[in-house]
């Protein structure tokens, strides 16, 4: 049974309405803690750490990685866990938002009415799916659109608000495949049986501890299976084999600290795990089409150009 809600919350009394979005950066402390409902559509996706959520009857816990759908008029809240810090990053929309283009960005130019992006936001909610786990593959792609959100968003530069609209967009049709997927994998096989169990969370176990020494022998042994098996199922699951998807979080990773830190490029291929530098010059250049020198150069120069 739904809880009912405290207070009600009305976008017309916190949104432009130029520019009907809003995005918010909370921590533990600024979670909002009592039932409420809105008259828009909220993504919340979890950037660090996990809380609690409520809704639909249900409380379950969402960590780093997670998306919440909330859709208008559905009770919910959030809660905190005792000495788990957290932060989410929520996206606050109504229909108009994506469906039509406001006059201050491109006149009186309209986008065709009934643009399908809200029906596949929709489309998603009607799964019953309320939060998505994504994986860490998808997780890059997911990042990425709240990375470039974000930043639009705090920046304002001209168009900020195509830029943020486009990536909406993105993230909502995206949001429609995943839900979709995972349906599509529910329907195949409702309960996990121990095999698939231990293997996810073997691969958990790898995204989380990619930078340490992993041997392939060890993994299967950690699943329970044989070598040959669990090589087999891995890259059923992932779509790489067991040195590619490590190789491909290490340099994931490494692309992170070139561009993010200070950090000299010697230091960094030790600290995501490999042991030789020619042996991550090659696989960096593989995965990016760059060496990790040119990869800081670029993003250097990037800055420089901002600046003038």
């Amino acid at each position: 049974m739904d809880s009912k809600a405290d207070y009600f919350m009305r976008h017309k009394d916190f949104m432009d309405v130029r520019f009907l979005f809003k995005m918010l950066v909370l921590g533990g402390h600024e979670l909002n803690k009592c039932w409420h409902d809105h008259d828009y559509y909220q993504l919340v996706y979890v950037s660090k750490g996990a809380c609690m959520h409520h809704m639909s009857g249900k409380r379950y816990v969402v960590g780093k990685g997670d998306l919440i759908l909330i859709p208008p008029y559905a009770a919910h809240k959030f809660s905190t866990i005792e000495k788990q810090l957290v932060e989410i990053v929520q996206f606050d929309l109504v229909p108009e938002f994506v469906e039509g283009t406001p006059d201050d960005v491109f006149g009186s130019a309209n986008l065709p009415s009934g643009m399908p992006v809200l029906r596949d936001l929709q489309a998603a909610l009607e799964t019953n799916i309320t939060k998505l786990s994504i994986n860490s593959g998808a997780q890059v792609t997911l990042e990425s659109l709240v990375d470039n959100i974000r930043r639009e968003y705090n920046e304002r530069e001209n168009g900020y608000q195509s830029m943020i609209r486009a990536d909406i967009i993105k993230m909502i049709v995206w949001i429609n495949r995943e839900a979709r997927r995972i349906v599509k994998q529910q329907m195949s096989c409702t309960v996990l049986n121990r095999r698939d169990r231990r293997l996810q969370e073997t691969i958990r176990y790898i995204n989380e501890h990619f930078y340490d020494e992993l041997k392939l022998e060890d993994m299967a042994r950690m699943a329970d299976l044989a070598t040959g098996y669990f090589s087999f199922l891995f890259k059923q699951a992932t779509g790489k084999s067991f040195v590619e998807y490590t190789n491909y979080l290490r340099i994931h990773k490494s692309m992170q600290l070139i561009r993010d830190s200070d950090m000299k490029i010697i230091d960094i291929f030790m600290s995501v795990g490999f042991n030789h530098i020619g042996h991550f010059n090659r696989m960096f250049r593989k995965i990016t089409g760059v060496t990790p020198s040119q990869f800081r150069k670029q993003f250097e120069r990037g800055a420089e150009e901002d600046v003038m």
